[in-house]
């Protein structure tokens, strides 16, 4: 049956069951009538929680040896991990269930348990729930500050002031503050925020990520979603795919490399290299810095400021050149335009672009 027979056929359902609506004797008294609104309701009681909550909530605290170095958490739905200048761990575990009954629900709470084990220097730590009960569970640690904290698995991740983190391929919303080594590993689908951290290694998809004040080297692999980068004080490298990246005020050097998505690089103060295939790419410049910029299939906007002496030396193959703004006009020959300005001394743009559009304006 193709589709035009479909709907001449669920036309005539709808047309019958609005002729019998009209010409139906009334129903028995506390009958209700027999409507669509009438089987929407029945099915939004069957599949809609109703019943009792519950709420249980444990603690307690785990002695830790000395050469005991990482805390491995997983099975969990939220974590928040604190480091302190103590000698052991404390813990608080809060189990959130519905069910049926408020005593159901209870029930269901109680089963969910923490567990811990210590395997030479890691201390994996999560819960333990039958098969029939869902992860559940936010922890709360206390830990010595000297110890890396690798999360497996949770939705909700807050981790801060310990030595050091690793995300293994973590989904969901995740904060980091003052880590004060090295944050490695993957994150994914989420908003992924880092504050004040030293060495950044990520691996990123469909991830929403901030740094801000990172001390170390940063370097990214990020597919989709968006990444900024503020006031990073070390090195800054990312190759990326269909990404939104903007890095802010960067001291040292910068390395891109993108296919698609954007790519804005404000206020440099150092060294710039970027190579952009079917990307759009901005470089917003304060100052006098080195700019390399390779483009492809992209455009590149070059914002300068007035009054500094930058020289230039912008080229586009089958593409074009707008410098009007800057009261430059390119040399068009044999397919190609160009500018060159050369200020003795100074710094220099380099710009080429392959079936790329170019413009430069001034800095606003």
């Amino acid at each position: 049956m193709g589709k035009r027979e479909l709907l001449i056929a669920a036309a005539f359902v709808v047309m019958g069951m609005v002729a019998w609506r009209l010409t139906a004797p009334p129903p028995p008294g506390g009958v209700r009538p027999f409507s669509l609104d009438t089987l929407a309701e029945i099915w939004r009681n069957r599949n809609t929680a109703t019943g009792g909550r519950a709420s249980v909530t444990t603690d307690g605290v785990l002695p830790v040896s000395d050469t005991l170095t990482e805390v491995r958490l997983a099975n969990l739905v939220a974590v928040d991990v604190r480091g302190e200048a103590r000698a052991d761990i404390a813990w608080t575990l809060q189990v959130d269930t519905t069910g049926p009954s408020d005593a159901a629900a209870q029930g269901t709470a109680e089963r969910t348990t923490f567990t811990h084990d210590e395997i030479g220097p890691v201390l994996a730590l999560g819960t333990r729930s039958p098969e029939d009960v869902p992860r559940a569970g936010t922890l709360t640690l206390r830990v010595p500050s000297r110890l890396t904290v690798r999360v497996e698995t949770a939705r909700r991740t807050h981790i801060a002031a310990v030595a050091g983190v690793r995300l293994e391929n973590l989904v969901g919303d995740t904060t980091l503050t003052s880590v004060a080594g090295s944050i490695d590993g993957a994150h994914g689908n989420g908003d992924l925020t880092i504050d004040d951290s030293r060495d950044v290694t990520l691996t990123l998809a469909g991830s929403r990520t901030t740094i801000r004040r990172s001390h170390g080297a940063v370097a990214l692999t990020a597919r989709n979603g968006e990444t900024r980068i503020e006031q990073a004080t070390g090195r800054v490298d990312a190759d990326t795919i269909n990404q939104r990246l903007t890095i802010i005020e960067p001291a040292r050097e910068v390395r891109v490399g993108g296919v698609g998505g954007e790519i804005t690089i404000e206020r440099p103060r150092a060294a710039v290299d970027v190579d952009a295939r079917r990307s759009h790419v901005q470089a917003l410049l304060d100052r006098a810095v080195p700019i390399t910029v390779f483009s492809a299939e992209g455009e590149v906007t070059l914002s300068l400021p007035d009054h500094v002496p930058i020289s230039l030396d912008v080229e586009a193959d089958t593409g074009r050149i707008d410098a009007t703004a800057i009261g430059l006009t390119p040399i068009d020959r044999d397919g190609r335009s160009r500018i060159i300005r050369t200020v003795d001394e100074a710094s220099r743009v380099a710009v080429r672009g392959d079936r790329s559009g170019i413009v430069i304006v001034r800095m606003k």
